[in-house]
């Protein structure tokens, strides 16, 4: 369905057809100026709270004004809605489920790990917001980001799929950053997965956003279109910091080892200015790396 914004709301479709108009507590309120940036970025939390550290995510999103960033969940906190942040009325998941019901045509008993096997689809779910970015994605919850702008402004006409460098060339697919160009065959990528319905409805998580639960896997699928030249995949210029490190032996991929800087003492210190991340040094017991 297409939006039609009036006095700064959205209109959502629901299951039947029927449409209306979501307005107060949480819900979705896009005056036409958050309607414009290249890119649409998507989280999604179950639960009545959004956890301690939301403060510092929202502070980075806001500091990166290419993008919007959709916070489907419980309400945000009062004041933080502004500019290129949205809040969308998940609490309860009531939302989440009218969606997967009207656009994946599953029913899927929601949990937070359940919402990760998910990931690939979000953008789908909600198609009035992805048509209206050059490119859309989801992220994790936890990431904060540095200068996402920059990313998204290196962007070439011809590029598909941005992922984080030490993600790429393989395994694409990942569960903490991916931005699709918005076409129906990024995302919808995912319908190329065989048995996709059947591992939703699985209760367990299937790793249908990594690479090594179900197979072929979505990194399988994003693999094989590259080869075939059907997709074109661009990495981030700069890392992604994060607290595991996957090391992979020769090409197996399944037999990664996983190092935790949490297990080895380690330390990465992330000064921050005006909500963006600057230059870092780690350690490990007093040592510089």
């Amino acid at each position: 369905p297409n939006p039609h914004r009036s006095r700064g709301a959205v209109m959502l479709r629901v299951p039947g057809g029927s449409s209306r108009r979501r307005r107060q507590g949480g819900r979705a309120q896009i005056p036409p100026n958050r309607t414009t940036t290249t890119a649409g970025i998507f989280h999604v939390w179950l639960g009545p709270a959004w956890p301690p550290y939301l403060n510092l995510v929202l502070h980075a999103a806001a500091a990166n004004r290419r993008a919007t960033f959709y916070f489907v969940g419980p309400p945000l906190p009062p004041g933080s809605a502004i500019g290129n942040v949205v809040s969308l009325d998940g609490r309860n998941g009531t939302l989440l489920r009218e969606r997967i019901a009207t656009h994946l045509g599953v029913s899927i008993r929601l949990t937070h790990r359940k919402m990760c096997d998910l990931k690939p689809t979000w953008p789908a779910l909600f198609p009035e917001l992805a048509r209206l970015h050059e490119w859309v994605g989801f992220s994790d919850l936890d990431v904060v980001y540095g200068d996402l702008d920059g990313e998204i402004a290196r962007l070439q006409e011809g590029d598909e799929l941005l992922v984080p460098a030490g993600m790429y060339p393989q395994p694409l697919a990942n569960g903490n950053l991916m931005l699709f160009r918005s076409t129906h065959k990024l995302l919808h990528a995912w319908e190329r997965i065989p048995g996709w319905r059947t591992a939703l409805a699985d209760p367990r998580y299937r790793a249908l956003d990594e690479w090594w639960g179900v197979r072929p896997s979505f990194s399988d699928i994003l693999y094989d279109m590259t080869l075939d030249g059907n997709l074109v995949a661009r990495p981030t210029a700069r890392p992604l910091v994060v607290d595991v490190i996957n090391l992979f032996s020769g090409k197996d991929r399944a037999a990664q080892q996983e190092v935790a800087f949490s297990r080895r003492s380690a330390q990465c210190p992330l000064p921050s200015a005006r909500g963006r991340l600057g230059s870092f040094t780690s350690s490990r017991r007093g040592q510089a790396r």
